[in-house]
Order: C-alpha cells, then structure tokens, then sequence
C-alpha cells in the first residue's frame, strides 16, 4: 500500500499486514486506564484510538469545515465509522498485535496485556467490541494509529476527498490523545501528523475549510471544533504568521484562553512571552482587563473574500497579497458608518486576534451557526463562534498591573502549553514566518471570565476577521515549503558543527534549489534566499575555496540592500575571515571592525564575540609582520574579552534553558579563544602559560562534536609543547588515531597561515598517511582544495617517512587523490542538481548529456575515468554469451550522434559476480554461459513489466563489455558514475552476491537513488529466473565485504560515502 504524500507511515508501530476480509479492533477497557497506563510506560499507549473518539473528531472536523449532516462524505465517514462500533477483532489482527507486544502470555499459556497495554487483560477482551459503553470516546474498537491509517487508504481508495478528510479526522484525533497522554511528540510522528494535515487542506476536492484574520495577527484555520454549553470544548487550529507585517494592535497583544491550551510548532521562530498580573486601583494599572465577544459569519460569508478569491484564480490579485474588504463591500454587508470608521483606525496600527477560543458538538454547533445566519443583525454575545465576522473586546474597568515573568523561544517540532486564564502573547518578527497546531482542551481547565488586557481608558476595539483572500490551501503550501527548507538548512548546519562539509554543502544545495523551484510559493522568498546562499558562502570557505566565497558573500552584500541586519553581521564577520585566511590582513581588520560596530549597535552578543576574537586573531599576525609588541598586548585584550563573553553567553544560555546545539557554539568560542590565547603567550616568550591555556582549551573538546575544532586544538597544545622542549609528548598531540589530525585540519582550510603550521608539523615529523573518519588524508584535503603549495608541502612530508620506490608511491597518492576530487566535483556539482530538479521530464538523460560534456571539456579528467559505454539488447540476444570488450558490440555514448536515442534511450545495468575462471584467472562465466543465460531472462522478464521500453532502443552496461579489459583503469573508476545514468539495475543473486564489496556497492548506490529520486529502478533476479523488486526499506554497505583485490578497500569506502551523499 502507497503512504501518503509519498511518506512512510511512522505511528511509532510498524507497519504489519492487514487482514482486508476482517476489521481488526482492541477494546480498551477505559481511557482513564489508558493514559495512566502511558504515563507508568513511557507513552505507549496513547497510539491507540476508538471508533467512538474518531466519530466525535467527525463531528468536529464537519464543523471546522462547514460541512453539513448531510454532506457525502460525512455520511460515509459516519457510516464506516459506526460499523466499526460492532465489529469484532479478526485472528490476524491479534496476531499482528501480539507480534508487536500488544500481548504477552502467563506461564500458563493465557494472553495478558504487555505491560504498555495493560487495559488489554484476556483474548476475550480482544473479541467484543463495546458499542454500550456510555461514553462515547470508548465505545467501539480500539486500533493503533497506523492500523486505522492502513483502513482508511484501503476503504476510501476510490475517492481521495473521503480520504483525505478521514485521515484529517485521524490526525487531530491523535493529536488530542497525545496531549492528553502528556507525550511529547518525536519530530518524525509529528511530520507524519503534518503530512495528513497538509494533504488534506491542499485537497481542491476538499475545500470547505476557511482561513480567518486573528487578533494577534496570524491566520487561522479550524480544523476540529467542539463547542459544549456555548463554550470550547476541545478545538484545533492551524495557525500561521505570514511575514506581511500584521501582528495586530500592540495594546491588546497581551490575553489569556479560557481553556487550557497546547501548541506544536510546524515551522519558524516566536518568542513566548508569560505575564504576571495583579489587580489595582484605577489609575494605579498598566491596563485594564477587557472582555472579549464574537459574531459569527453571515450567509452567503464575506462579499468581499470571495471577490478577492475569484480574482486570485483569475490572476489579478497574487497569491497571499489580495486586500483587506473596502469600505463599499462593508456597506453592502451593513456594517455601519462608525463601525467602518473604528474599522480604518484598527487597520492604521494592524490586526490581531484575541485568542480567548471555544469549541463544538457537531449538531449544537451547525443549529447555533444556522441561526446566526439567518439573523444577520444579531449582536455578539460570549457564546463561541468557530467562523466568525468579527469579535469585539470591551473595558471591563477593571485595573491591573501587568509585568513580564519569562518568555520562551519556540522553534520547528518544539511544544509547549499555556494554563487557562494565564496571561501571554506570541511574538513573531513581523517579517517572519511561523506556523503552528493549536489544541484548545476545556477538560483540563476552563475559564469562562478569561480576557483581553488593553488600555485602561479605551471602550473596546473591534477585530474583523476577513483574511483578505488568502486561502488554506496557500497557507498549506506555504508552511510546507518553509518547513522543508528548514530541514534542509538545519541539517546543513548540524553537518557544519560537526565539519562535515560534503554534506552541509549538499543540505544548503537542497535548500537554495528549494527557494528557487517554489519561488512563487514562499513568502518573502528572498529573504530566504539570503540565508541560504550565505551559508554556502560560509561552506565554500570551509573547503579553502576562498575566491569562491568571497564572491559569494561580497555580491551578496552589494547586491541585497534589504540584507536583514544579522545576516549583515554574519557576512561581514565571515569576509573578514576569509581576507585573514588571504593574507590580507588590513581588509580583514577594517570588516571585522565594522562587524564589531554594527553587532554593538544591533545588540547582537554573539557576533560581538565572534568578532573581537576574529579581531584578536588579525592583531596578533599582524604584530608577527610588523614586529609589533603592543599589537600583540592588543591581540590578547581581545582574546581574553572573546574567552568571557563566550563564557557569559554560554552562562546565560543554560540559564534560559537554551538550545543544546547554541550551547555547543559558545562552547566552541570559548575553546578557539584560549588556543588563540595561547599562541599570543607563545609570542610573547611566555610558554608555561601558553600551554596552560592550551590544556584547557583541549579539555573543553572532551565531547565537541566538530573534529576540526579538536585537531586545530591539538595543534596550538603541541606547539607549546615544542617550545618548551617536551617533543614527544607534542607528537602524540599532533598524530591522534582514525580522527581529524593537526595536518589534515590545516589542509581543509590552506591559508597562508595554516601553510605555516603545516610547514612546523613537517618539520617535527608527523604522521602525513593517516586517514580521518571518513578515510581521507591530508593529502586528500590539499587535492581538494586547489592549493597546490600546500600539496607540495604534504608530499614533502611523505617523502620524508616512505621507503622503497617513493616516486612511484608519491605519484600514486596524487593519482588517487586527483581520482576523489574529481568523483566529488562530478557526482556532487555536476550531477546532483540535476537529481534535485528530477520533476522535470528526461532527467536521466540531461545527466548523460552532462556527464559527457564534463569528459569533453576537460582532457584530465577523461584520462582518468571512462565515458558511458552499452552494449544495444538486439545485439546481446543474438550473441549467445558475454561479450568482450574488444568484440566489437560496445558503442560509446554520444548525446551529439543517433546512437543516444537509437540504440540506447534506456540502459539496463547488471550487477553480478563473476563466476569463472579461465587459466587461473577470474572470468564473468562458466563453460554453460550461466550468467549469459540469466542475463537474458532476466530482460525478458524486465521488458514484459515494462511495455513502454523498447527492446529496439534498450542498451545494456556489464562490466565485461564496458570496462576495457585490455586497460580497465579508466572504466573501473567510472564504474559508479555510469551506474547513475542507467535507468535500472538487475542484480543476479546467488549465495555469495552479498558478500562481495564490488557488489554491494552497486546496490547500494542503486537503493539510495530510487529511495531519494524516484528515477531509478533495482531489481533482484534470483538462480530460478524470478525477478523483483527489494524493498525500499533494505539498508546495505560494504562493511566486511570480500575483495580480489584488497587494494580496492579505500576505494569502496570512498564510493560508498560518495553514494549516500547523492540520496
């Protein structure tokens, strides 16, 4: 069965057959069990949900989406749901549940709950459903989150609004139970949760729900609502802050909910902010506590709203820019002159909501809405409205004094709640975007009297709640857009901390292709785009690639009059960087002063401590060049300034509960200062306190997660060292075992000055042939970095510790080194992106073309790896056995000639083991051409799954016939780049496949392509002839796997790294 969206379903369970023939349930006893039960057992059980809890949420989401009784689908729903209320558990079901640890069994062989189900006591329990259970939550069966998702998709396959509407019933169903529960949700069930929401609202068949302006500024959606007494129930809510500058009116920000409230963030930053209040004499307050009632929608709904939206799918008005209702469209709603005069002074200062919210039963909710409508003039009272007009709040002339307590920053899949009647307001940059779930709970606290705190001398103000147009579909589209480019880049900078460029630069890829493809989607695009590109600016340098980012972040800072000010700061601190890592010093300090300055006057104390230490830095090299003692006094004032700010930063980080990886950061600040500190001691003749500093500077990486950090630690530690005369002890600094090394640091990053420490490090004799975590060298790092003296100074280094034939030795080093950077530079900038845009139509295609124009524009590298070679089907049928390399049936693929569509518009690679042997020597067959033979049945089998390929135009990549055997060097090397192009890999299993390196490459490579991109296909055809497809879930790598040559070994694991950085 397809997921959803394309996702896997992730319900914390996995996901077991189901048994179509039978419904599959599991009564729980009481609720009350049921959550006391997930609070003694880690939060086990709250996956499980009624037919009776799932027919309340109906009610509710009808409501939420203006849907009558008598709506199709409802009545379906309805219909599906109440069948579930009788149904018993089928044998299979229990089956399926016991083999997930729904049920254990005593000594005597009896079925009892496991202890995360303790509700579930005997197999006869698991048999009779309760359809007389006075409450209705409990009546019915009771499933697992992703058993009821499986029903859906299989139930409601023929009509996707029915479906998705289901599964929206579904997911605030699980949302409420999670709350409820008390469990905070991992970010993975949380994107699940998101992905049945925003499926559901992106729905044009399903698009009954409606967007309203709140109070507080943002847009709301209702996507469940229950009122009970007039009053919220229980009520869910989408919630999103669009960066057009509404945030309401700032004097009535601060309010309160009657119920208790719980929210979930979906994507962007908002800072929390709780207040205290004390009532006081008039006169003696801050505000005055004001009241708050609704008016709900009229028939017919907003004049003007639907005009704004005709003219949005018409084209005249952008998405998320149509206006707010004139005051023509207001008149012809009857609103009054001086309602449309109090209406301008409120649009002068912006919008906001007063979020004091109530929810619905579905039946007392649709009469209570039918009569508002029919009463168009009727005044607003405290009774909830779930789509309203407009509320109003009014001065209760009652005085308090109000101060802020504390205040939380909230970002992507943080929770957090707010007690009834606790006093707060949401803080978004009015530039900014952010987008929440919202669940409002009246049965775990209600406050009738809850309000609004505004002037003490206004009468009321009035909030219309007119969205201007703006659809749920859009606010939808919007928060997933931003939501996977914060992914993107939050992986990007997780993969930074720890130096783990290759991959960071493929998440800041992603995220910019992101802002590129949905440029008409994101709100305040640009300002994204900024972001983005700064970090690959600052990536860029971290590769040594220095021209390169400061082209980047200069063009950015010229080019971007809107720049926000911190990402200027940052910039500026990074030029400044870069310049020092140039040699080019006096720029380096005059924009690491400037950077300095405007942190100052922004308020921003992290990059002030970035850059007082980056200034120290230039201080105490230029000192070194110009002799200069009082610049080094300099060098250190700022280095001890970096060092406490570093320390206050982090302090005040722990005290506000802040975010680990932000703790991590000022941690790293302060170690980079006491090594810096360090070396300013080492200067200045003081070498006791030089290695101090140094030694507690490496203390502090005991647990740094950025192994470069370390290693450069270890550089400024050894040194000192050096200087005192304690050799030994300095060479066991410099050459620690499968990690970063000084040497390999100084590569990635080959300044001037760094060349320096290198040239030092040669010179005491370190280890240049180590390798780091992920099997590179130093030499490695310096290939890759375009520096060709700091690649002379590591083969120097070599030469010093070789024996034998060195020359031969060094020259094979840079061969191989030269080999990896060209895989990184094709896979990752020339074919990558391409894979990025693989909505578009002959992907596959545009990445042969690619690669062969790469080989033709560049001699060097097409010495080194082969073009893409096949081998045409109608020839390969007709040859009766494998054929070779020099038999004359390879053909070269050229894009530019007839042979790219003609003979080969779909390749077919196979992957197998040679099974032969022929003088001792390894051979693709055996004397009967078994591999031949399965081969060949193989693509039979393939072309009747497959009745759009050709067998005309189908090629075929086997080693045998595409690596010259002659010389296959070059064709070896180009063995995993060919693989890419292809458009499907067949592997011929036997007994031992899997045990072979070469092998297990292959697929690998083959599962995560298909996994990542859709474009590819794998098949596995076993000895009997069956062919078919792996699951997408298998996880294959080359760990232990067996080699002829074992010389290959670096080799593998380099293309198997190279491989997982394509998903």
């Amino acid at each position: 069965m397809k997921p959803l969206s394309g996702r896997t379903l992730i319900w914390l369970v996995p996901l077991l057959p189901m048994d179509t023939e039978n419904i599959s349930s599991i009564p729980l006893a009481e609720e009350s069990k049921m959550l006391a039960t997930d609070r003694e057992h880690n939060g086990s059980t709250y996956k499980w949900i009624s037919a009776g809890l799932l027919l309340r949420m109906l009610d509710g989401v009808a409501v939420a989406g203006k849907m009558s009784k008598d709506d199709r689908d409802v009545q379906r729903v309805r219909h599906w749901l109440e069948g579930h209320l009788k149904s018993d558990l089928s044998r299979l079901a229990i089956q399926d549940i016991r083999a997930r640890g729904g049920i254990t069994h005593t000594e005597n062989g009896e079925p009892r709950a496991s202890p995360g189900d303790a509700s579930l006591e005997t197999l006869d329990d698991l048999l009779v459903a309760r359809p007389e259970s006075k409450d209705p939550e409990l009546r019915g069966i009771i499933l697992p989150a992703d058993y009821w998702e499986q029903h859906i998709a299989h139930d409601f396959a023929d009509d996707s609004r029915s479906k998705d509407f289901t599964n929206l019933i579904l997911s605030v169903a699980f949302l409420r139970q999670a709350s409820r529960a008390g469990v905070t949700l991992a970010p993975d069930i949380l994107e699940h949760i998101w992905s049945l929401v925003h499926t559901a609202l992106i729905n044009p068949r399903l698009d009954t729900f409606a967007a309203s302006r709140s109070a507080q500024g943002f847009l709301s959606v209702p996507l469940c609502s229950i009122i009970k007494d007039k009053n919220i129930d229980e009520l869910i809510r989408f919630h999103v802050w669009l960066p057009d500058k509404k945030r309401g009116i700032p004097e009535f920000a601060i309010h309160s909910h009657q119920p208790w409230v719980q929210s979930w963030i979906l994507a962007g930053k908002a800072t929390d902010h709780s207040y205290e209040v004390e009532h006081v004499k008039e006169g003696e307050g801050t505000h005055a506590e004001y009241a708050l009632n609704w008016k709900g929608e009229k028939k017919g709904g907003d004049k003007k709203a639907i005009e704004d939206q005709q003219k949005i799918e018409a084209g005249a008005i952008p998405v998320l820019q149509a206006s707010a209702p004139d005051d023509a469209a207001l008149k012809d709603e009857g609103v009054e002159a001086g309602e449309l005069e109090e209406r301008s002074e409120i649009e002068k200062e912006g919008t906001v909501e007063v979020t004091t919210d109530k929810m619905t039963d579905g039946a007392e909710e649709q009469n209570s809405s039918q009569k508002d409508q029919a009463s168009g003039d009727e005044e607003p009272n405290g009774e909830y409205k779930t789509h309203q007009d407009f509320s109003i709040v009014r001065n209760t002339q009652v005085h308090v004094r109000a101060w802020a307590a504390r205040q939380e920053v909230h970002t992507r899949n943080m929770t957090y709640t707010i007690p009834k009647s606790s006093y707060h307001y949401t803080d978004v940059d009015p530039n900014g975007f952010h987008a929440t779930l919202f669940y409002f709970d009246s049965s775990r606290g209600f406050d009738e009297d809850a309000r609004v705190l505004g002037p003490p001398d206004e009468e009321f103000s009035k909030q219309y709640r007119n969205p201007a147009g703006v659809t749920p579909f859009q606010l939808a589209t919007v928060a997933e857009a931003v939501r996977g480019w914060e992914i993107a880049m939050e992986e990007g900078r997780q993969y930074a901390r720890r130096a783990e460029w290759e991959y960071a630069l493929r998440a800041f890829k992603s995220a910019v292709s992101l802002c590129d493809s949905s440029s008409e989607i994101f709100p305040n695009v640009e300002q994204y785009r900024y972001e983005t590109i700064a970090e690959l600016g600052y990536t860029n340098r971290r590769f040594g690639r220095y021209d390169s980012a400061q082209r980047i972040l200069h063009d950015l800072l010229s080019e971007s009059k809107l720049l926000p000010g911190g990402i200027r700061v940052d910039i500026l601190g990074e030029l400044g960087i870069i310049y020092r890592h140039m040699g080019l010093l006096d720029d380096a300090k005059r924009t690491l002063e400037d950077q300095y300055k405007m942190a100052q006057d922004l308020g921003l104390e992290d990059n002030m401590c970035r850059a007082v230490g980056n200034l120290g830095m230039v201080n105490y090299q230029l000192s070194l060049e110009k002799r200069d003692d009082s610049l080094l006094e300099v060098a250190m004032e700022q280095q001890l300034e970096r060092i406490n700010r570093a320390r206050q930063l982090r302090s005040n980080a722990e005290a506000h509960k802040g975010r680990p990886s932000d703790l991590e950061v000022f941690r790293t600040w302060e170690i980079i200062g006491l090594s810096r500190l360090s070396l300013c001691y080492a200067a200045l003749g003081r070498i006791e306190e030089a290695i101090s500093a140094a030694k507690r500077s490496l203390d502090l990486t005991d647990d740094s997660q950025d192994p470069t950090v370390t290693a450069i630690t270890r550089l400024f530690y050894g040194r000192a060292l050096l200087l005192a005369g304690r050799r030994e002890e300095a060479l066991e600094a410099f050459n620690p075992v499968g990690t970063c090394t000084p040497a390999i640091a100084l590569c990635k990053e080959p300044s001037k000055e760094h060349k320096c420490y290198l040239r030092d490090l040669v010179d005491a004799g370190v280890h240049l042939n180590t390798v780091d975590e992920y099997g590179y060298s130093a030499l490695d790092y310096a290939v890759f970095s375009g520096d060709t003296e700091a690649e002379k100074i590591v083969l120097e280094g070599l030469r010093r510790i070789l024996d034998g034939d060195v020359d031969r030795q060094l020259q094979e080093c840079l061969q191989s080194a030269g080999l990896r950077k060209r895989y990184r530079d094709i896979l990752q900038e020339r074919l990558r992106p391409l894979l990025i845009q693989s909505r578009t139509d002959h992907v596959l295609e545009r990445l042969r073309r690619a690669y062969a124009n790469t080989l033709a524009e560049d001699e060097s590298t097409a010495l080194l790896l082969d073009r893409l070679k096949f081998v045409r089907y109608t020839d390969f049928r007709a040859l009766g056995k494998l054929p070779r390399s020099t038999d004359g049936f390879t053909e070269i693929y050229d894009p530019e000639s007839g042979n790219a569509q003609e003979g080969a518009s779909y390749i077919v690679f196979f992957s197998y083991r040679w099974i032969g042997r022929k003088s001792e020597v390894p051979f693709p067959d055996d004397d009967n051409h078994t591999q031949y033979r399965r081969m060949l049945g193989a693509l039979e089998v393939f072309l009747t799954l497959h009745p759009s390929v050709s067998a005309q135009t189908l090629g075929i990549w086997l080693d045998y016939a595409c690596i010259d055997q002659t010389a296959p060097d070059v064709g070896v090397n180009a063995l995993p780049i060919n693989l890419l192009q292809c458009d499907a890999v067949i592997s011929l299993t036997d007994r031992d496949y899997y045990t072979r390196a070469w092998c297990a490459v292959e697929v690998l490579m083959a599962q995560i392509l298909r996994r990542a991109w859709g474009l590819h296909h794998w098949y596995e055809c076993d000895e009997n002839g069956k062919l078919h497809e792996p699951s997408r879930e298998r996880d294959i790598d080359t760990r232990g796997k067996l080699l002829t040559y074992e010389s290959d070994r670096p080799k593998i694991e380099f293309l198997e790294r190279q491989s997982r950085l394509l998903g």
